[in-house]
Protein backbone atom coordinates (compact mmCIF):
# COMPACT_ATOMS: atom_id res chain seq x y z
CA UNK A 1 0.00 0.00 0.00
CA UNK A 2 3.02 2.30 0.87
CA UNK A 3 5.12 2.28 -2.79
CA UNK A 4 2.09 2.34 -4.38
CA UNK A 5 0.82 5.82 -2.73
CA UNK A 6 4.46 6.77 -3.98
CA UNK A 7 3.63 5.60 -7.61
CA UNK A 8 0.28 7.03 -7.63
CA UNK A 9 1.83 10.60 -6.28
CA UNK A 10 4.76 10.37 -8.90
CA UNK A 11 3.12 11.42 -12.50
CA UNK A 12 1.08 14.06 -10.21
CA UNK A 13 4.69 15.95 -10.06
CA UNK A 14 4.41 16.70 -13.36
CA UNK A 15 0.94 17.24 -13.73
CA UNK A 16 1.20 19.64 -11.15
CA UNK A 17 4.83 21.33 -12.33
CA UNK A 18 2.59 21.63 -15.91
CA UNK A 19 0.11 22.94 -14.08
CA UNK A 20 1.53 25.58 -12.66
CA UNK A 21 3.14 26.61 -15.71
CA UNK A 22 0.24 26.89 -17.45
CA UNK A 23 -1.69 28.79 -14.58
CA UNK A 24 1.39 31.16 -14.73
CA UNK A 25 0.87 31.64 -18.43
CA UNK A 26 -2.35 32.05 -18.34
CA UNK A 27 -2.25 34.70 -15.78
CA UNK A 28 0.43 36.31 -17.66
CA UNK A 29 -1.86 37.18 -20.60
CA UNK A 30 -4.26 38.07 -18.35
CA UNK A 31 -2.35 40.55 -16.76
CA UNK A 32 -2.02 42.77 -19.91
CA UNK A 33 -5.74 42.78 -20.66
CA UNK A 34 -8.27 45.53 -19.19
CA UNK A 35 -9.04 45.35 -15.56
CA UNK A 36 -11.96 42.97 -15.46
CA UNK A 37 -9.89 40.44 -17.14
CA UNK A 38 -7.23 41.03 -15.10
CA UNK A 39 -8.94 40.51 -11.61
CA UNK A 40 -12.26 39.32 -12.31
CA UNK A 41 -11.15 36.49 -14.49
CA UNK A 42 -8.26 35.82 -12.60
CA UNK A 43 -10.03 35.00 -9.37
CA UNK A 44 -12.20 32.20 -12.03
CA UNK A 45 -8.97 30.92 -13.13
CA UNK A 46 -8.07 30.95 -9.65
CA UNK A 47 -10.58 28.82 -8.16
CA UNK A 48 -10.51 26.48 -10.72
CA UNK A 49 -6.55 25.78 -10.56
CA UNK A 50 -7.24 25.60 -6.65
CA UNK A 51 -9.16 22.44 -7.93
CA UNK A 52 -6.53 21.07 -10.14
CA UNK A 53 -4.02 21.09 -6.76
CA UNK A 54 -6.98 19.41 -4.86
CA UNK A 55 -7.04 16.95 -7.53
CA UNK A 56 -4.99 13.92 -5.92
CA UNK A 57 -7.12 14.17 -3.16
CA UNK A 58 -10.10 13.89 -4.72
CA UNK A 59 -9.27 10.78 -7.05
CA UNK A 60 -7.98 9.37 -4.19
CA UNK A 61 -11.24 9.86 -2.33
CA UNK A 62 -12.45 7.14 -4.47
CA UNK A 63 -10.53 4.65 -3.78
CA UNK A 64 -11.66 2.75 -0.68
CA UNK A 65 -8.73 1.04 0.55
CA UNK A 66 -6.48 3.99 0.45
CA UNK A 67 -9.40 5.78 2.50
CA UNK A 68 -9.74 2.98 4.96
CA UNK A 69 -6.60 3.49 5.44
CA UNK A 70 -5.85 6.96 6.01
CA UNK A 71 -8.62 6.96 8.29
CA UNK A 72 -7.24 3.77 10.33
CA UNK A 73 -3.66 4.64 10.24
CA UNK A 74 -1.67 8.29 11.44
CA UNK A 75 1.63 7.46 10.45
CA UNK A 76 -0.15 6.11 6.50
CA UNK A 77 -2.12 9.65 7.26
CA UNK A 78 1.35 11.59 7.16
CA UNK A 79 3.11 9.71 4.33
CA UNK A 80 0.10 10.79 2.45
CA UNK A 81 -0.17 13.93 3.20
CA UNK A 82 3.77 14.30 3.13
CA UNK A 83 3.80 12.99 -0.80
CA UNK A 84 1.03 15.16 -1.50
CA UNK A 85 3.06 17.96 -0.37
CA UNK A 86 6.28 16.56 -2.21
CA UNK A 87 4.38 16.70 -5.71
CA UNK A 88 3.54 20.48 -5.31
CA UNK A 89 7.58 21.32 -4.29
CA UNK A 90 9.14 21.03 -6.96
CA UNK A 91 6.45 23.15 -9.55
CA UNK A 92 6.10 25.90 -6.57
CA UNK A 93 9.73 26.44 -6.47
CA UNK A 94 9.87 26.85 -10.21
CA UNK A 95 7.04 29.25 -10.06
CA UNK A 96 8.30 31.61 -7.82
CA UNK A 97 11.63 30.84 -9.55
CA UNK A 98 10.82 31.82 -13.40
CA UNK A 99 7.28 33.54 -12.69
CA UNK A 100 6.88 35.28 -9.51
CA UNK A 101 8.36 37.98 -10.18
CA UNK A 102 6.88 39.01 -13.16
CA UNK A 103 3.35 38.10 -12.01
CA UNK A 104 4.09 40.81 -9.30
CA UNK A 105 5.33 43.31 -11.68
CA UNK A 106 1.47 42.72 -13.23
CA UNK A 107 0.02 43.35 -9.80
CA UNK A 108 -0.63 40.03 -8.90
CA UNK A 109 0.63 38.49 -5.60
CA UNK A 110 1.55 41.90 -4.25
CA UNK A 111 2.90 42.24 -1.24
CA UNK A 112 0.00 43.40 1.20
CA UNK A 113 0.93 46.50 3.00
Amino acid sequence: MWFLTAVYFLPWFLIIWLGLCLYARILLQLGKGGYIAKYLVSYIVFILFVFFLASPLLIFSFVESWRLEVNTNKFYAFYFVFCLLLTWVPGLLYFEKHYLNDLKRLGYFAERR
